[in-house]
């Protein structure tokens, strides 16, 4: 079974450690082993501009897609958790099935979707619930509900292109920019055009590093590492779209090297929050610069320039003067004529091709030029084949293959 989580430094909640630990240990009873299992993901805004996200949401080929909610309710308490519980879950529950049924290739009918949706309540440290108390969806209290509740749900094994497209609308991966079908009727399973599309259809979706790297919430640097094509690009543009979504009013700055990369990530972004969100970002509050920047477009460097009334150096001015890093020589420059202080701000730093020098990250970190106050996170880009995500602030190994430090 594969598990994508948060993994929020604040902790989990016992109820949902104890469910992951019950399910992994009888994944093989349960016939999870091909499952999916979400922990505080997928996000959604509600209609009263709060945020709802799911606690734990299991997706199987046998069972369909089973949302839990869970509780830490006690016999004490019962009445009153297991009703707020309930209340979170009813959300949702409602927020995924209105992204599903949207969904042409999930819906069987108009209100019908193509496979089960169910919902239950996972709290073990109550003995009984009371009667009387009504509640959206079943209450489970002990492995052997739960085992129980698996063997009711479970019917027909969903088809392989609907449990795709299912996956493909939790993770938000819809929203990725594809080519256009290719036409292989009659052509042999051999041939390069049929070759290519399974190709593309593999890479249509996301992949379990990829979903580490952007699924995760740090309140640390985190790094991603890998060769052109390999999808970093892509990861720091949906976590860049999920932190504004979690946090709206942080200002959030994705940079980037290459110029002509401007709009392909202006549209991903766009496209990714739209995934969780019907509406577009709030660019006033996520901003996308250039790390250089000039007369003709902003960028990081020259609006700092700007900021504080100082000539900013051209590229060519600066490869003139310096035979070593041009931007790093610029920045340099700059803090040598204003005294910028570091001002706390998330940011979202993608660097492409060069490693932005010390100056870069102290120039990037104006406070004149964003004008905004918060606590720091920043995730940064570099890269190194295969795709790796490392965490500077712990020395613990992840998960899956993903190395941390």
């Amino acid at each position: 079974m594969e598990l994508n989580t948060a993994e929020r430094d604040t902790g989990t909640g016992r109820a949902a450690t104890d469910l992951i630990e019950v399910l992994r240990r009888n994944e093989q009873e349960y016939d999870l082993r091909e499952a999916t299992l979400y922990q505080d993901f997928p996000i959604y805004r509600t209609d009263d501009d709060g945020i709802i996200e799911s606690k734990l949401l299991v997706v199987s080929k046998h069972y369909g897609v089973i949302a839990f909610g869970t509780s830490e309710a006690t016999d004490s308490n019962v009445q009153e958790e297991l009703t707020s519980a309930s209340h979170d879950l009813d959300q949702v529950f409602s927020c995924i099935y209105s992204r599903m049924i949207r969904n042409k290739e999930l819906r069987k009918t108009r209100t019908e979707l193509k496979f089960p949706m169910r919902s239950a309540i996972y709290s073990p440290f109550v003995s009984r619930v009371p009667d009387g108390l009504s509640l959206d969806g079943e209450v489970i209290s002990s492995e052997r509900r739960l085992t129980d509740f698996l063997e009711q749900s479970r019917g027909p094994d969903i088809e392989p292109d609907v449990y795709k497209e299912v996956v493909a609308t939790l993770e938000g991966s819809k929203g990725l920019i594809r080519s256009r079908p290719r036409d292989i009727q009659g052509k042999a399973r051999t041939s390069k055009g049929v070759l290519a599309a399974q190709l593309e259809s593999q890479i249509a979706g996301f992949d379990k590093k990829q979903k580490h790297g952007f699924i995760r919430v740090l309140d640390g640097p985190q790094r991603i590492r890998g060769l052109a094509g390999s999808g970093k690009t892509v990861v720091l543009a949906m976590k860049a779209a999920l932190t504004h979504l979690r946090e709206p009013e942080k200002r959030i700055l994705y940079t980037f090297h290459t110029k002509s990369l401007y709009q392909h990530i202006q549209r991903l972004i766009t496209r990714f929050y739209r995934q969780f969100e019907d509406k577009d970002p709030d660019w006033s509050r996520l901003q996308i610069l250039h790390g250089w920047g000039g007369r003709s477009s902003p960028g990081v460097y020259y609006n700092a320039c700007r900021q504080f009334g100082v000539v900013p150096l051209s590229y060519g001015e600066a490869t003139a003067k310096t035979s070593r890093n041009a931007l790093d020589f610029a920045c340099k420059e700059l803090l040598k004529t204003r005294s910028i202080d570091h001002h706390m701000i998330m940011s979202l730093s993608m660097k492409v091709k060069i490693s932005r020098p010390p100056s870069f990250e102290c120039v990037r970190n104006s406070p004149r030029r964003i004008g905004s106050s918060g606590p720091t996170t920043s995730y940064r880009a570099s890269f190194k084949f295969p795709l790796r995500l490392h965490r500077r602030s712990s020395a613990r190994t992840a998960k899956g293959g993903l190395e941390s430090n």
